[in-house]
């Protein structure tokens, strides 16, 4: 590490001891900030708000409550709950927005075959259901739903790619499947209408299974699969169409081949950070290895800092080289630099296509 910062030059000295000076600063500051300013009393404030919030609160627990609030027995009245209309649901006491839901999942195409259904419907009150029960009347023989006034005795389908929130919640589902559904519709479809009593038996299973057969919503994404890339002349623009290569990794990539110097083979683009061996194995089949030519380095006229800045070479491997040069003389050969102790087998056989000896001028 001393050794390290010893190689930095006169500019790069300075910039880090303005570095250090700011940071001792700035913690002075930050030290120094609570005694010129006096401590505040906020207790008087804090006691105010909490009674005036809960005197808020008192007043909504006692307003919060319309369905119980409003609901009067002598008003209620025999009704069917498939005719029902929204005015008379709130005129029987019920919250207006949970109206709102009950005519929603009506349109819908849904309907009610016992009292217990309607609890089923989002935001309905347990209390305000159990007042009810004894005044909903169903016609016998009513199980099915009524769709446009006319009994559904005819096979219902349904896309599954056009349903919102509330024509899902009409199928019985729970909000599991609901929350899922909605999720997928946004990057892929559904391959077919389902009929409606069909959907009504499924669960989660079911609807995984279903996700198997769905297919991407953008036909791009089969472009990925007829791509080649050239690895030593793409840009960050051809990288990035690689499916699951984005422009982060288009430029990790492109930045690290040019601090190589080139690619020499394909495997070289997995040492790229970020690319994990899983997403190398699929985008493997659409490398090539072009014929660019590698920017090489020359051992007899690099300075240090040229030599560490490669990639595959440290500090100590640079220094050992700069030494080696000054003790013997210009090189002659790769052969000697392969013979210093720094470098091991399996990194030289990488490090060689990037280094050259050139005969010193006579």
């Amino acid at each position: 590490m001393l050794k390290d910062l010893l190689t930095l030059s006169r500019k790069e000295q300075r910039g880090l001891l303005v570095l250090v000076v700011l940071l001792i600063l700035m913690l002075l500051i930050r030290i120094g900030i609570p005694y010129l300013y006096p401590p505040v009393d906020f207790s008087h404030y804090v006691t105010d708000s909490v009674r005036y919030y809960w005197e808020i609160l008192d007043e909504e627990v006692l307003t919060d409550k319309p369905s119980l609030a409003k609901l009067d027995v002598k008003s209620l009245r025999p009704f069917d709950p498939n005719k029902v209309d929204s005015q008379q649901l709130v005129a029987f006491g019920l919250d207006p927005r949970t109206a709102a839901n009950w005519i929603k999942y009506l349109k819908a195409g849904g309907g009610f075959s016992s009292a217990a259904d309607i609890g089923k419907l989002y935001g309905m009150s347990d209390d305000w259901l159990a007042a009810v029960t004894p005044y909903v009347e169903i016609p016998p023989g009513q199980s099915a739903p009524f769709v446009n006034n006319k009994r559904a005795d005819r096979p219902v389908f349904l896309d599954l790619n056009r349903m919102d929130s509330v024509a899902l919640w009409a199928t019985g589902w729970p909000s599991e499947m609901v929350d899922s559904v909605l999720r997928w519709q946004q990057e892929s479809w559904f391959p077919e209408r389902y009929q409606k009593r069909r959907l009504s038996l499924w669960n989660l299973d079911s609807l995984m299974r279903t996700r198997a057969t769905m297919a991407p919503k953008y036909s791009t994404y089969y472009a990925h699969e007829a791509i080649e890339i050239q690895i030593n002349q793409a840009d960050t623009a051809v990288w990035a169409v690689l499916k699951g290569v984005g422009p982060v990794l288009s430029r990790r990539i492109v930045n690290y081949r040019k601090a190589l110097g080139g690619f020499v083979s394909v495997e070289q683009v997995a040492e790229v950070y970020g690319i994990s061996p899983v997403l190398f194995e699929d985008i493997k089949p659409q490398l090539v290895l072009d014929s660019a030519k590698i920017e090489t380095i020359d051992l007899n006229r690099a300075s240090l800092r040229r030599l560490r800045n490669h990639p595959y070479m440290d500090f100590y491997m640079a220094k050992a080289i700069v030494d080696a040069r000054r003790s013997n003389g210009p090189f002659v050969s790769l052969d000697q630099i392969a013979q210093l102790e720094v470098f091991e087998p399996d990194l030289w056989k990488k490090l060689k296509n990037y280094l050259m000896v050139e005969a010193p001028q006579q």
